[in-house]
């Protein structure tokens, strides 16, 4: 439905009806929850919120910069667009921005179930419903909505967990679980940290602190071959102010801290690299501003040299 009401009348006439996601939902046992901005399009013309009104979902598809309403779905169930880091960094929407995910919150109990919810993202209009048994919650998604990563939380333990793919074509969880082919019998650990999205959506990169016992990681999701790498970050301690930094182009991640970058990782190669792309960047800069200075000097040496020449054959410079 595309109106002319705008997203915050919308939200302030449903505030009064609706409860707090958050509290209702209590979140997975990590505590993100439902991502409290919703989802963006990758073009950053649209903003996609689901709310809560009793047992059913309202679903809004919003023009972030008028906030005009282009689409309105009521679902029955509760389902949530949720947030896979603690800085509530969204998931569920496909980077050609064609398909939406969602999830149900965690289950009460144990041997319940969770729900997954797949729409035309455009439309709103549900092509899949179905019910997964366990906890799952929706970790990625491929840039063209084919596939959808989940983490499955086994035996209801929020440190037990691993990468599932669901084909949406085929409307089928594969049976078995997304790893690092090089280290297939290693156990994902921790909880994640922060994520970040290569510019065309297709890697998902994820900062886990590595559990008690275990040294940080980058857990590097390939949606579209449905392949993952880890990383390992031995010695990033205590993980306290740890984040992630992709540079413009995509070619490097860097794990940075409270006072700077840390470590570096090519993206091509999936390897540690030198910290060096801050470095160079703030080089490029100061080589930017020490060849601005040296134009104006060598302009300013021109200047003087023609007016030296003008006056010894007798000329004067031109004056406004």
């Amino acid at each position: 439905m595309r109106g002319k009401t705008s997203l915050i009348a919308a939200l302030a006439a449903l505030a009064a009806v609706a409860p707090s996601q958050a509290s209702a939902a209590g979140g997975p046992v990590s505590g993100y929850g439902p991502a409290p901005a919703g989802a963006v399009s990758a073009d950053g013309k649209f903003r996609y919120q689901a709310i809560w009104l009793g047992r059913r979902t309202l679903l809004a598809r919003v023009q972030t910069g008028s906030g005009e309403l282009f689409g309105l779905r009521l679902v029955r169930g509760r389902f949530e667009l949720p947030a896979v880091t603690p800085d509530a960094v969204p998931t569920g929407l496909s980077a050609d921005g064609g398909t939406l995910a969602l999830t149900s919150p965690p289950p009460a109990r144990k041997g319940r179930s969770t729900g997954l919810l797949v729409l035309d993202a455009k439309r709103l209009r549900v092509t899949q419903r179905l019910r997964l048994s366990g906890w799952f919650a929706l970790d990625a998604i491929s840039p063209d909505g084919s596939r959808i990563y989940l983490t499955q939380y086994r035996s209801g333990n929020p440190l037990d967990y691993a990468i599932r793919e669901y084909d949406v074509a085929r409307g089928r969880l594969l049976a078995r679980p997304v790893v690092d082919r090089r280290e297939p019998d290693e156990d994902m650990r921790g909880l994640p940290l922060a994520r970040v999205y290569s510019p065309d959506g297709r890697w998902a990169y994820t900062l886990y602190d590595g559990g008690s016992s275990g040294a940080p990681f980058v857990h590097a999701l390939d949606t579209v071959r449905g392949v993952a790498h880890c990383i390992d970050l031995d010695g990033l301690r205590p993980v306290a102010g740890l984040g992630l930094r992709l540079s413009p182009g995509g070619g490097t991640l860097t794990i940075t801290g409270r006072h700077g970058p840390l470590r570096a990782i090519d993206t091509a190669t999936l390897g540690l690299t030198p910290v060096g792309a801050p470095a160079e960047s703030a080089g490029e800069r100061g080589g930017s501003s020490t060849a601005a200075w040296l134009l104006l000097v060598a302009g300013a040496a021109l200047c003087a040299l023609v007016a030296w020449l003008m006056m010894r054959r007798g000329g004067r410079p031109a004056s406004a």
